[in-house]
């Protein structure tokens, strides 16, 4: 049965393995593991050169200090098996986090696609107000609830993706409901309809290419 002390000992253990890495944690449990061999094997040859008088004297001071050395072993062992278990299963999350936002980046890529083709597919209309219709066509698919779901819903968990991945990837999201969304004005000065429209197929392959390098980050995990 476990002392408060050795439950003590097993819970600041477990705190301190679960802030290591997997290398890390396998460097300390292999020097834990030697300290403990060779502590034994001391205290062995010790016992072996004692008389048995001494040696019933000594076992019952050794006793306790044994037992609690084989239940901080125990603790140690656990701990870094709750740490293993718990690695995996943050990085079977990361994986399918970062899989669900690749996914949902790829639509926007080429939903992207598919109106630079249709813009520089055809010539551009004669009119301003044909213009603006174009434009405003753009600035509504960019706005589908659809670009926008999976992110939504993972927002607070991106935190799992590596630090400058998260980053970029929240800049990506936040470029385009800054750009795409209401007022529908893209920075800069356009003084023409024309100006305006280039302005938007700028900012489109501009967000585009960035989209494709967060999605291929993405696949490695």
């Amino acid at each position: 049965m476990a002392t408060p002390a050795s439950s003590r000992m097993a819970v600041k253990v477990n705190k301190v393995l679960r802030r290591m890495d997997s290398a890390t944690g396998s460097l300390f449990m292999f020097v834990v593991a030697v300290t403990l061999i060779v502590a034994c094997v001391l205290l062995m040859n010790a016992l072996l050169n004692m008389s048995s008088d001494e040696l019933k004297q000594n076992v019952a001071a050794w006793a306790p200090l044994i037992g609690l050395g084989g239940l901080g072993v125990g603790a140690l062992m656990n701990s870094e098996l709750n740490r293993r278990r718990d690695n995996e299963l943050r990085a079977l999350e990361t994986g399918a986090i970062a899989g669900a936002l690749s996914g949902e980046l790829g639509v926007a890529v080429a939903t992207m696609d598919q109106i630079l083709t249709v813009s520089e597919g055809n010539p551009l209309p004669p009119t301003d107000d044909e213009i603006n219709s174009f434009v405003e066509y753009i600035f509504t698919t960019m706005r589908q609830p659809f670009l926008y779901e999976v992110y939504g819903k993972l927002v607070d968990k991106i935190g799992n993706l590596q630090k400058e991945d998260a980053r970029m990837l929240v800049g990506i999201y936040a470029y385009r409901r800054s750009v795409f969304g209401p007022p529908h004005d893209i920075p800069g000065i356009a003084t023409t309809a024309r100006q305006r429209y280039d302005q938007i197929r700028a900012a489109l392959k501009l967000h585009k290419g960035a989209c494709e390098e967060i999605q291929a980050k993405l696949a490695d995990y």
